[in-house]
C-alpha cells in the first residue's frame, strides 16, 4: 500500500488524516477471475478504506463461493455476488458511516461487522463461529447504491461491492464518517523532515521544515512526500520490516548533510515495534547556498490561438535567496500577449523581479501566450525560463570543469537558421567536445568546440522547410546535463522535417527550464504526450534517457467540473520510485499503488470550454526514469483515463517510445530525399513517389505523432502508391517506406 500527497501541503491532525484520507488503490486487473493476491480480490487482500472519494476499475471475476452462501446471509441480503471488490476498515471512535457507490450499471453491496470472523473463515466456514453481522446491504437493480451504519470504535468491518451486471464499467466509492474510519491492522511511520539551523537536533523556532522530501520504503514503491510543515507518513502492513530512506530530492547531496546521530535519513524498521513509529530526520547545511528553481509549462501551442502558461518558482536552498529575477526567452512565432506580473523587455528577455525568497518559499504567475498563424502545424515552439542570481556555492563533482553549455536557435531570415553555443558556466571547457548538425534526422555537419566561460560561437545553416538540430556533448562530470541542443524550423508553412528532435531537453539545472511543444491545429483536448520525441517512426530513445509526460484534460461539457481524477498505470519499463512532478495547472493530490498513479484535482471548478476556453484546460507533467538495462526494441507504452465528476472515463491516446541504441554522434539510417509525398496537405488520399532507381518492393507504414501505427500496406512496384485516408482524423502523420534498397522517412498533414 502506498500513498503520496501532492503540492497542496495538507497534513494530518487526526488519525484518519494520518492515513492520508485517500488510501484506497485502483484495482487494475481487468480480468479478475479469482484474482489471487490482487488488491480487493478477497478478504485477505481487502483494500484499506478511509474517508474520501475514489475511482476503481471494473471487477470482472467469477462468482466466488463464499460469504453469500452461508446460512442466513443469502436469504437476508444478496441473491448472488459476482465480481467482488473487498474493502476493510476499523473505527477510532463511535459514529456513523455513510457511503455511496456509483456506476453506469447495476452494483450491489454488503457491509459486515466481522470483528470475530477471520478472513480464513470466508473460504473454510467453521460453523462453531458466529456469522459476521450484516449492517447494511442492497440487491436493487440500480447503478447508484447508498449505505450507512453506526460504527463502534475498535471493531473490524468489511464492505463487499459486487457488479451484478458483469459489465466492464468503473465505479466510484464515496465514504464519509467525519474522520473516524481508518484502515484495519496497519502500522504508521510518521515524522518531520527539517533543517536543523542551530544544530541542536531538535525542531524549534529557529529551524524550518523541508517540503517535498521523499520518504520511501526501500525496495518497494511505497513513499510519501513531506508537506509544507515537513511532515510525512507511511502506512505499512503489521509486522512489516525494512528500511525507510529520506531524500530531499532537489540535489540533496549538493547542499545537505546529516549530523544528528538519532535523526538520520536511513531508518531501520523493527517488525515487532509499536503500531505508530515516530522518526524525525534532521538535515544540516553542507553549504550556505540559495538555490532558486523555476519551471514553465503550457497545455498546448495551437496555431492562431492563445494558451495559459504557468511559471512556478521556489527557493530550494539552505539560506534565503535575495533579489531574485526570472527571465523568459521566446522562440519566433510564439509571444506573450498578457503577462501576469510586472516585467521589463530588452528585446530578447522578458524580466520579472521577484524580490527575496525565504527558505522553502514558492510562488507562480500566469502568462497568456499567443501562437502566430504563420507557424506551421508540426513545427515547434520553445520558451526558456531562467531564475537567478545563480550562486557558485553548490558542492559540485571534483572532475567537472564547471562549464555548462547552452544552444539557442534563431531564424536569421526565412531561409537561414543561426545556432549560438554559449558556455554559461563559471569555468572554461577543459577539452573540445563533439557537436553535430542534423537535417531531417541525417547528419549534415560535425566537429569539435571548446569555449571559455561566457564565450559564444555561432553557426548558420540553410533551413527552408527542414528541421535542423544542433547538439553538443557536455564535458565530463556535469551533474545537470549530458548534452545541449536546439532546433531550427524557419519558413515552414508546414514542417516537412523528417524527424522530431530526438534528445532529451537539456535543462537539468534547477535554475533553467526549457519548454518545447509541437504546434498543433485541431487537437484532442484530452491527451498524453512524452518527451523526448525520439528518433524515427518508432520514436526510439536511449536506454538511459528519462521520460517527461504531460497529461492534458479539458472540460468540453456544458457545466462546471468540480472534481477531475486522472488514473495512469505506469509501464513496467519505468522506475516508479523515480516519479516526480514538474508542473501542474491546478493544486492536486496524488497517490501511487501497484504502479497505478492516481492524481486528484478536488474543487477544481473547471469551467466548460464554451464559457471560458483557456480556463477549461488543465494538465500536469511528471518525469520518470527508465528501469536499468531495459531490453532494446521494447516499447514503453502509457495512456491515462480521465474522470470528470461522475462521468464515464475518457481515455487518452497511448504515448509510445521505443528503447533503442541511440548515440549523439551517429549517421541516420533514414533518408528523406527522393521521397515525394503529395498532395501535402492532403484530404482524402495521399500519393507516395520514390526515386526511379529504387526497385519499389517493400512496405509502407503510417504513424500518428504519438508513435501509434495507423496503417500498413505493401509497396506496389509502380511509380506511385496511393494511401486512402478515410477514417483518420486531421493532423500530422509520419511515413516510413522500406524497400530492399533504402528506408525513407517523411511527414504530411491531413486536413
Amino acid at each position: 500500500m502506498l500513498l503520496a500527497l501532492g503540492i497542496q501541503g495538507l497534513h494530518a491532525q487526526t488519525p484518519a488524516d494520518l492515513y492520508k484520507l485517500a488510501n484506497p488503490t485502483v484495482v487494475v486487473d481487468l480480468s479478475n477471475g479469482l484474482r489471487s493476491d490482487a488488491p480487493g480480490a478477497d478478504c485477505a487482500n481487502a483494500i484499506p478504506l478511509t474517508d474520501g472519494e475514489y475511482s476503481f476499475e471494473p471487477t470482472t471475476n467469477s462468482n466466488i463461493e463464499n460469504i453469500i452462501n452461508f446460512q442466513g446471509i443469502l436469504a437476508t441480503c444478496l441473491g448472488t455476488a459476482p465480481n467482488q471488490t473487498w474493502f476493510e476498515f476499523t473505527a477510532i471512535a463511535d459514529g456513523q458511516l455513510q457511503f455511496q457507490i456509483t456506476g453506469q450499471f447495476d452494483y450491489d453491496f454488503i457491509l459486515l461487522d466481522a470483528t470475530n470472523f477471520p478472513c480464513e473463515q470466508f473460504d473454510n466456514y467453521d460453523n462453531t463461529l458466529p456469522l459476521p453481522q450484516v449492517l447494511d446491504c442492497s440487491y436493487s437493480a440500480s447503478a447508484v447504491e447508498n449505505g450507512s451504519a453506526n460504527l463502534i470504535a475498535g471493531r473490524r468491518y468489511i464492505l463487499i461491492v459486487t457488479n451484478y451486471s458483469n459489465m466492464v464499467d468503473p465505479f466510484t466509492l464515496m465514504v464519509n464518517s467525519n474522520g473516524i474510519v481508518t484502515p484495519y491492522a496497519a502500522r504508521l511511520v510518521m515524522g518531520r523532515v527539517y533543517s536543523d539551523v542551530n544544530g541542536n537536533c531538535e525542531f524549534d523556532e529557529e529551524d524550518f521544515p523541508i517540503q517535498d522530501a521523499r520518504a520511501s520504503l526501500v525496495g518497494t514503491i511505497q513513499y510519501d512526500l513531506s508537506d509544507s510543515e515537513g511532515n510525512y507518513s507511511l502506512l505499512l502492513l503489521p509486522g512489516q520490516a525494512g528500511t525507510i530512506s529520506i531524500n530531499t530530492e532537489t540535489y540533496s547531496n549538493l547542499i545537505w548533510e546529516n549530523l544528528c546521530t538519532d535523526q538520520q535519513p536511513t531508518i531501520q524498521l523493527d517488525a515487532g515495534a509499536a503500531d505508530t513509529i515516530n522518526a524525525n530526520v534532521a538535515f544540516n547545511s553542507l553549504v550556505d547556498c540559495a538555490l532558486p528553481t523555476v519551471t514553465t509549462s503550457v497545455p498546448f501551442l495551437r496555431r492562431c490561438f492563445t494558451s495559459a502558461r504557468t511559471v512556478h518558482y521556489c527557493n530550494a536552498g539552505t539560506i534565503p535567496a535575495e533579489n531574485v529575477e526570472i527571465t523568459l526567452r521566446y522562440d519566433d512565432g510564439v509571444a506573450p500577449v498578457s503577462l501576469g506580473a510586472p516585467y521589463t523587455f530588452d528585446g530578447t528577455y522578458y524580466r520579472f523581479q521577484i524580490g527575496d525568497l525565504a527558505i522553502g518559499a514558492c510562488g507562480n504567475f500566469v502568462i497568456i501566450d499567443s501562437v502566430s498563424c504563420e507557424n506551421g502545424i508540426g513545427s515547434f515552439g520553445c520558451v526558456e525560463a531562467k531564475i537567478g542570481p545563480i550562486e557558485n556555492c553548490l558542492s559540485l563533482p571534483a572532475e567537472w570543469d564547471q562549464s555548462d553549455l547552452e544552444v539557442h536557435a534563431r531564424c536569421i531570415d526565412s531561409n537561414t537558421v543561426n545556432f549560438t553555443v554559449t558556455n554559461a558556466g563559471s569555468g572554461n571547457m577543459s577539452m573540445a567536445m563533439p557537436y553535430q548538425v542534423k537535417r531531417n534526422g541525417e547528419v549534415e555537419d560535425s566537429g569539435t568546440l571548446a569555449l571559455n566561460s561566457d564565450e559564444s560561437q555561432s553557426y548558420s545553416y540553410a533551413n527552408s522547410n527542414d528541421l535542423v538540430t544542433f547538439s553538443i556533448i557536455e564535458t565530463s562530470g556535469n551533474p545537470f546535463n549530458t548534452n545541449a541542443w536546439a532546433l531550427g524550423d524557419c519558413n515552414s508553412e508546414i514542417n516537412f522535417g523528417g524527424t522530431n528532435p530526438e534528445y532529451g531537453i537539456a535543462d537539468g539545472q534547477p535554475w533553467l527550464d526549457i519548454d518545447c511543444d509541437m504546434i498543433i491545429g485541431a487537437y484532442d483536448p484530452n491527451d498524453k504526450f512524452a518527451w523526448p520525441f525520439g528518433i524515427g517512426n518508432t520514436n526510439k530513445i536511449g536506454r538511459y534517457e528519462n521520460l517527461e509526460y504531460r497529461i492534458r484534460f479539458q472540460n468540453t461539457g456544458n457545466d462546471t467540473a468540480f472534481t477531475v481524477v486522472v488514473v495512469d498505470t505506469i509501464s513496467d519499463l519505468l522506475n516508479i520510485e523515480t516519479l516526480r512532478f514538474t508542473a501542474t495547472s491546478h493544486p492536486y493530490t496524488y497517490e501511487i499503488n501497484n504502479r497505478v498513479l492516481t492524481v486528484r484535482f478536488d474543487n477544481i471548478a473547471l469551467p466548460d470550454s464554451t464559457t471560458n476556453l483557456e480556463g477549461s484546460i488543465g494538465y500536469f507533467r511528471f518525469i520518470i526514469d527508465q528501469m536499468t538495462d531495459n531490453p532494446f526494441t521494447y516499447q514503453i507504452e502509457n495512456f491515462a483515463d480521465i474522470y470528470f465528476d461522475f462521468n464515464p472515463p475518457i481515455r487518452t491516446n497511448t504515448a509510445v517510445r521505443t528503447v533503442g541504441e541511440v548515440a549523439l554522434v551517429t549517421n541516420s539510417t533514414f533518408k528523406s530525399e527522393g521521397l515525394n509525398i503529395y498532395p501535402n496537405p492532403a484530404k482524402n488520399e495521399v500519393f507516395i513517389g520514390l526515386p526511379a532507381d529504387d526497385d519499389k518492393s517493400g512496405m509502407i507504414e503510417m504513424f500518428d505523432l504519438y508513435g501509434k501505427r495507423v496503417m500498413i500496406q505493401p509497396l506496389k512496384a509502380s511509380t506511385q502508391n496511393k494511401l486512402e485516408l478515410s477514417g483518420l482524423s486531421a493532423g500530422v502523420y509520419l511515413l516510413q517506406v522500406r524497400t530492399a534498397k533504402a528506408s525513407y522517412f517523411g511527414k504530411f498533414v491531413m486536413n
